[in-house]
Order: C-alpha cells, then sequence, then structure tokens
C-alpha cells in the first residue's frame, strides 16, 4: 500500500469505526517474541524524542504480539500485555509528557483501563494456577487439603469470567484503535514536538538520561524508606515506584556499558521479586474474602488460605528491608 505511514494508520482507524476488526499477528517468531519483552536498542548519539519513539514503539510491538497467546488462554500471554502496557505508560512518565493535550491524556487513560481489565484475570491465573496448587501441597493434614481442593471450583469460574472480561476488551472498540492512533502518534511526523517539559527534540539521550533515571531512583527511594513500618497499601506504592525504575532503567539500559548495568538491574528484580509476593498475598486475601462472600460454605477453606498468605507476608517482609538496602548501595549505572 502507498502512502505515509501515518495516513495508513489513519485509513485503519476509518476502517475500525466501520467494522469489528482486531490486529492479529501469528507465526512461531511471534509466539517466541510475545514471551520475552522488547530491549531496546539506541544508536550512541540519538535524540531523547527518538529513543520515546523507539520505547513506546516495542512497547505497542510487545502488545499486539500477544494477543495471541492470550486469546487461547495462555496465563502468560495477558501477564505480557500488562508488562507492555507498563512499558508504554512509564515512557510517556520517564520523559515528561505532561498530557498537554486531550490525545496524549487518552492514550494514558485508555492504557490505565486496559491493564485493570487484564489485571484481574491476572490475579485469578495465580490463585488458581499457584497459590491453590502451593496452599494444597503445604497443607499440614489430609482435612486441610481436602478443605483447599473445594475452592478449585468457585475459583475456576471466577477465573473463566475474568477471561470472558479480557476477550470482550481485545475484541472490543477500545484496544485496536487505541494501538492504531498510538502509533500514529509515535510516527516521526506526529512526535516531532511532544508536549514535554524537557527539550527532547534536541538533547541527546545520553545527556538527558541520568537526570531522567535520577528522578526515578529518588522517588523510588524516598516512597521506600522505613520500610519495615509501611502498611500494604503504601507498599503497593513501592512497588509501583521500584517496578518504574526497573522498567525505565531496562529501557534505557543500552545507552550505558552492560558490565555497569547488570548489577543494578539484579538488585532491582531481587526487591521486585520480595514485593511482587508480598502483592501476591494481599491479592489472596482479597479473593479469599470473596469467595466467602459468594460461598460461606467454604469460609474455613478461605481461612487457611488467608493464614498461610499471612505467614508467607511475614516471611518476606523480613527479607525486604536488605534487599532495598543492596538496591540503595549498588551503584547507579547512569551515573
Amino acid at each position: 500500500m502507498r502512502g505515509s505511514p501515518e495516513g495508513k494508520y489513519q485509513l485503519g482507524n476509518r476502517l475500525t469505526a466501520l467494522v469489528p476488526v482486531r490486529i492479529w499477528q501469528e507465526c512461531t517468531a511471534t509466539r517466541k517474541r510475545a514471551l520475552l519483552p522488547p530491549a531496546p536498542r539506541f544508536a550512541r548519539k540519538v535524540l531523547a524524542v527518538d529513543a520515546l519513539r523507539k520505547i513506546l514503539g516495542g512497547a505497542l510491538c510487545h502488545l499486539v504480539n500477544s494477543i495471541s497467546p492470550t486469546l487461547r488462554a495462555d496465563p502468560d500471554g495477558v501477564h505480557q500485555m500488562r508488562i507492555a502496557i507498563r512499558s508504554a505508560r512509564a515512557a510517556f512518565r520517564l520523559f515528561g509528557v505532561e498530557y498537554g493535550t486531550a490525545t496524549e491524556h487518552k492514550f494514558d487513560s485508555r492504557l490505565r483501563s486496559l491493564g485493570q481489565v487484564f489485571g484481574q484475570e491476572r490475579d485469578w491465573n495465580v490463585f488458581c494456577l499457584d497459590t491453590l496448587p502451593g496452599a494444597i501441597a503445604a497443607a499440614r493434614s489430609a482435612v486441610a487439603a481436602s478443605r483447599l481442593r473445594r475452592l478449585r471450583k468457585p475459583a475456576e469460574r471466577q477465573r473463566r469470567a475474568a477471561q470472558l472480561a479480557t476477550l470482550r476488551a481485545i475484541n472490543g472498540p477500545l484496544l485496536t484503535p487505541l494501538i492504531l492512533q498510538l502509533a500514529a502518534w509515535v510516527d516521526k511526523r506526529s512526535l516531532s514536538s511532544p508536549s514535554s517539559r524537557y527539550d527532547l527534540g534536541h538533547q541527546q539521550l545520553s545527556v538527558l538520561a541520568p537526570l531522567l533515571l535520577n528522578r526515578v531512583a529518588h522517588s523510588a527511594h524516598r516512597r521506600a524508606r522505613h520500610v519495615d513500618r509501611l502498611s500494604t497499601d503504601k507498599l503497593h506504592r513501592v512497588r509501583k515506584a521500584v517496578r518504574r525504575l526497573g522498567s525505565d532503567a531496562t529501557s534505557l539500559a543500552s545507552a550505558f556499558p552492560r558490565r555497569l548495568v547488570k548489577p543494578y538491574k539484579h538488585r532491582c528484580d531481587e526487591v521486585l521479586r520480595i514485593l511482587g509476593a508480598i502483592s501476591d498475598t494481599v491479592v489472596t486475601r482479597r479473593i479469599a474474602n470473596l469467595l466467602i462472600i459468594t460461598h460461606p460454605d467454604l469460609r474455613s477453606a478461605a481461612a487457611i488460605v488467608i493464614r498461610m498468605s499471612r505467614c508467607r507476608e511475614a516471611a518476606e517482609r523480613r527479607t525486604l528491608k536488605g534487599a532495598l538496602r543492596a538496591l540503595r548501595r549498588t551503584p547507579a549505572f547512569w551515573l
């Protein structure tokens, strides 16, 4: 098809308004790539605006590649879609895009809405495929294991309902137009002057990246102060800040020596693993309480899951402070 990329995206938008179509891409290479988030690589003297374009383009590609596994009910597919959405939103925040136009604000709000839908399925996938089998295997008696097995059917029904909500979101009128519109916005001519607090069109990434990563790291460390006394809600904010730091560090990693990036990423991943485990225990208790409301006869089984989740949270909290201290002491690769 001849014409500019922007014109093709606009044609796609007009077609989606007339006919319910969906973006689809499937081959062996695509299935492999869908399980691995892309790692953008930058030229030595790349401009910040070109880096932003490449990061957003990689996130969109990752999102499209993850659609097919999600439609096949692959639990990792919906997880990768959430990662892609988080990467796109993190890129907007990293480069200081201030949503100066309605278009930019619309991108973030729509991405957030989709992430919330996919997050519901992810929570039920973790509960049904990891948490509940682990609880059954760790049960102290056959009676406790038998009670826990009774949670399987109602939990699977909720999981299927969450999967249907994900399918409706993928097949609905939100995802495909959003991908096309964001791809058009990422196009070189459209992104020549995004509304940002920084001069992205004239500053090189090597000059701007230390300032950007310093700001994100400072926010993460500030939120993590007195972590042993924080409530679960504030710990969730710490997790979001550290996850954003890890995402931004990954996005800009190729602009710095790998030998400096690897230790920092390792420490960041360890903190995220602990915070993710704590977050899973909170989600487990929320799901267990929901099952108690819908199935009062399962109260004793749900109570076992809640008790196990509290023990696991306490164990993970004991290791969190040391992991954060190790991250804080690791040299920042961008300085």
